[in-house]
């Protein structure tokens, strides 16, 4: 059943200092989802953290999400690079402050997409699970299988978004990832508990103060351009990656771009989908500029058109913390203190390196740290030995 979480703040005179911060973030008409904890998560990404928010207009705005573990905390901002005037919780209302005066939005079940509307003008949010149907995704081929048509011998009907090989189609592997080029491409590995989310093994090494210029594409050995893939929004924002692959449904395409589509223009011609996504114009890459010397991490969700590049050890899918969560156990956290519900034992913390940190035990059921506020990987058992791995934030 799907749920949803309603919250309104009736403004008053004497809210008039909280009232300015949100009439500037009105003028900006933009807005980011945030589930970072500290300024250096905010900004030691190349791109794509915070994630930016569809604008719908008159002040209202749409992050849809993917929670990949249960009790995530979120807030919005005004701002890629500070934690100043962001929209979260006071007394259980919906506010703009400091992020140090808020409460998170709790986004409660594991390996789930939310869509999360919120008003700044009313002072109001809504927060909606969702499942992802299958035209929602333009990837209709699976990572590592030999369905890529390498010339594209289809038999007729692909107008239809019908793609059917004929019999003597030459069948390669598909993959998609960090490309410069169809035959320039880092692969991407598609994730094992959700196939709408990918990302890069191979670390992505810059140095500072280099601009990129990428896309998202397929491999083609001969360099066949545009069968599956993405350009951005803005090539120096690179907040949102619109779907460019020649490989597409009518229906997928009117869902993510609002409007009537003809499938067959789309095949026939890349002006024709340079009007659909720009209004005309070229097509963008991605062209952000490194500020910090080191290894990156490509992380992308097909589904989402979101994608962000971060420090390679700052999400490690090995650490399973990505992985399904099955609540045995109740867990608060407050500060950095873990307050179990039930008994547990074989209690671990980790950094995002796999580094063990200090747990102490300061009751039967209570744990704390004194690591630094940042996100990490806590292991723990229930009284059955069944074990779990979260990703808890310690702010």
């Amino acid at each position: 059943m799907v749920k949803s979480f309603t919250s309104t703040l009736l403004k008053a005179a004497a809210l008039s200092s909280v009232m300015l911060c949100a009439a500037n973030a009105q003028a900006d008409e933009k807005l980011y989802l945030c589930d970072v904890a500290t300024e250096a998560e905010l900004t030691q990404d190349v791109c794509g953290v915070p994630q930016a928010c569809d604008d719908l207009g008159n002040y209202k705005f749409r992050a849809r999400y993917y929670n990949e573990n249960a009790n995530t905390p979120i807030y919005f901002l005004t701002s890629k690079t500070s934690f100043d005037n962001a929209w979260g919780l006071q007394d259980g209302e919906f506010a703009m402050d400091d992020v140090d005066n808020l409460d998170p939005i709790i986004l409660p079940e594991a390996n789930t997409y939310y869509e999360i509307v919120v008003d700044t003008d009313n002072f109001e949010y809504t927060v909606t699970p969702y499942e992802v149907a299958d035209y929602m995704d333009p990837v209709i081929w699976e990572t590592g299988s030999e369905n890529m048509n390498k010339w594209n011998n289809f038999v007729e009907g692909y107008d239809d978004g019908v793609y059917v090989h004929t019999d003597d189609a030459t069948l390669i592997e598909f993959y998609i990832g960090y490309a410069t080029g169809p035959n320039d491409v880092v692969a991407f590995t598609q994730d094992a508990t959700n196939p709408h989310l990918y990302y890069t093994t191979e670390e992505l090494y810059f140095e500072g103060g280099e601009e990129l210029s990428f896309i998202i594409h397929n491999y083609h050995g001969d360099g066949w351009w545009n069968y599956v893939t993405w350009r951005v929004d803005d090539s120096q924002e690179c907040d949102i990656w619109h779907y460019y692959g020649w490989v597409a449904t009518k229906e997928y395409l009117e869902w993510w771009y609002d409007q009537d589509v003809d499938l067959a223009a789309w095949h026939n011609g890349e002006d024709y989908r340079k009007q659909i996504i720009y209004g005309g114009g070229g097509d963008a890459w991605a062209k952000p500029t490194v500020e910090y010397t080191g290894e990156y991490r490509l992380v992308f969700d097909s589904h989402l058109g979101r994608a962000k590049m971060i420090p390679f050890d700052s999400w490690e899918p090995v650490l399973g913390i990505n992985s399904a969560v099955v609540e045995t156990v109740k867990l608060n956290v407050i500060g950095n203190q873990f307050i179990f519900g039930s008994d547990v034992k074989s209690v671990q913390l980790y950094n995002l390196n796999g580094m063990q940190v200090g747990l102490t035990a300061t009751g039967s059921r209570t744990y704390t740290t004194s690591a630094a506020n940042g996100i990490y990987v806590l292991r723990y058992a229930d009284a059955n030995g069944k074990i779990t791995s979260r990703k808890v934030v310690i702010r």
